[in-house]
């Protein structure tokens, strides 16, 4: 089952909502037609069956309004996150609330201090999002993070090469640098 950050995620959700509100509509529809077949009439208790299941239909079928109209990551920019941000931690197909409107984020992807993340639409409102999250990190305790939020996918895209690059380097470093304390122990553990 995927969970909230992974591909496909609003998708899966999608057809959830969806089967989940036809489903309630028919049994709240089968309710009624029952109600009104035994007793001929709408005053019965089958009828506030009906109306009071229709209720929570009603409810997550505007819960489930946003999901439709959001536009998740295309399959063919997932490959090319997965290829070129192998060693970052992504998030795909979010949705943030942005000062009452909701913004469709189609991924983010972190690597220690820095954060960037591509508008899959309302791709004019990046400044305003980058500064929403910037202010919900702070608030959050998390001062020191740079956060950049794209439109276009060639910049994403390369941001991501970059990000890759440095947390390479890194990773060779921490390597080096493990290779070098096991040598300086073995060393000390024969001049003993």
């Amino acid at each position: 089952m995927k969970t909230k950050g992974q591909f496909g995620n609003i998708r899966k959700r999608r057809g959830k909502i969806l089967k989940l509100v036809l489903l309630s509509t028919v049994g709240t529809a089968l309710l009624l037609l029952a109600g009104y077949y035994h007793t001929h009439t709408l005053t019965n208790l089958m009828t506030l069956l009906a109306l009071s299941a229709y209720i929570p239909a009603l409810i997550l079928a505007i819960r489930g309004i946003s999901l439709f109209f959001h536009k998740g990551l295309s399959e063919e920019l997932f490959r090319e996150l997965e290829e070129k941000g192998k060693l970052l931690e992504k998030c795909y197909d979010l949705m943030i609330a942005v000062n009452g409107k909701t913004v469709s984020v189609g991924a983010v992807v972190v690597y220690e201090a820095l954060l960037c993340g591509y508008l899959t639409e309302q791709k004019e409102r990046t400044k305003e999002t980058e500064n929403f999250v910037k202010e919900f990190l702070k608030q959050s305790g998390h001062t020191n993070l740079t956060v950049r939020f794209f439109g276009d996918r060639a910049p994403f895209l390369s941001r991501v090469e970059g990000m890759n690059a440095m947390a390479d380097v890194a990773k060779a470093t921490r390597e080096r640098q493990e290779v070098y304390r096991q040598l300086i122990q073995s060393v000390t553990d024969m001049s003993m």
